[in-house]
């Protein structure tokens, strides 16, 4: 690698890190946002669902930390001053794509039979979550998780078969010292890099499509407050209408309390964090 490419791949993971660490932040911040609106409708007995909108927020944040956790380890690499170094950084890379996918996808487990254990896969954030908001809430997004299954597919086939086994000696070592030694001998620094690259596309693409997961999910819950709004509208129409010089002041406080029901949720917009 030259010092020009060097220094174009630094420049680009440190513009990375910034821009996704403030995407991450804004994130919390949602979420914080979400649990508060849901606690205080909880506490006027009102319910609204937020449970998908959570979920959904959780796995926008779990991603953005993984290509944060990858952007890192590729410059711990570009600045190593040992080979050891970039040989650590390309084990943290190993571990991060290992755990990572872990958490999207999961493995399907064999046992000596050959029988299929698909337990694990059913509880990863891909099917657990996201495909149960998209086939209850979501279905016109249906066709781009298809793709995007396909993709995780794809690269579990052709990137695991020594991912694992790197892995466990990278995290655990061994008994046996040598065996861990021999492992960064044999490990091939440029296919490790490339393995990280398709992972890293395939997290962009999710990161993309949660955007458009979060804002649909964002429209339908505006369309609900909508409803909501026009039902209070018209409940403190028809309260109008008891008004007497005795209950005026507590029906009008009550019909203040309506009103702010109105503004417990900002304004719609489409989400860039």
């Amino acid at each position: 690698m030259t010092e020009e490419t060097k220094a174009i791949i630094l420049q680009n993971t440190e513009t990375k890190i910034t821009e996704t660490t403030k995407i991450l932040d804004e994130l919390r911040r949602l979420l914080k946002t979400t649990d508060d609106i849901q606690l205080f409708m909880s506490q006027k007995n009102i319910h609204l669902k937020l449970d998908n909108l959570k979920s959904l927020l959780e796995y926008r944040m779990f991603i953005a930390l993984l290509i944060l956790d990858l952007a890192s380890a590729m410059r711990i690499y570009l600045n190593a001053r040992f080979h050891y170094e970039e040989l650590y950084s390309a084990r943290q890379i190993i571990v991060i794509i290992n755990e990572g996918f872990k958490k999207i996808y999961n493995f399907i487990q064999k046992n000596e039979k050959g029988e299929e254990n698909i337990n694990h896969r059913k509880d990863s954030f891909w099917i657990k979550n996201i495909a149960s908001i998209i086939e209850k809430d979501l279905p016109y997004l249906q066709q781009e998780y298809k793709s995007l299954t396909a993709e995780l597919e794809n690269y579990l086939n052709t990137n695991f078969d020594s991912i694992r086994t790197q892995r466990d000696l990278s995290i655990h070592y061994d008994r046996n010292p040598a065996n861990v030694y021999d492992m960064l001998l044999k490990l091939n620094i440029e296919e490790t890099f490339k393995r990280m690259i398709s992972f890293l596309d395939i997290l962009n693409k999710m990161f993309k499509f949660t955007d458009q997961l979060v804002y649909g999910y964002k429209e339908k819950t505006y369309k609900e407050k909508n409803i909501h709004n026009k039902n209070i509208d018209s409940m403190i129409l028809k309260l109008e209408s008891f008004k007497n010089a005795e209950n005026n002041e507590n029906i009008s406080s009550f019909q203040d309390f309506l009103r702010n029901l109105k503004n417990i949720l900002p304004d719609n917009k489409s989400p860039n964090t």
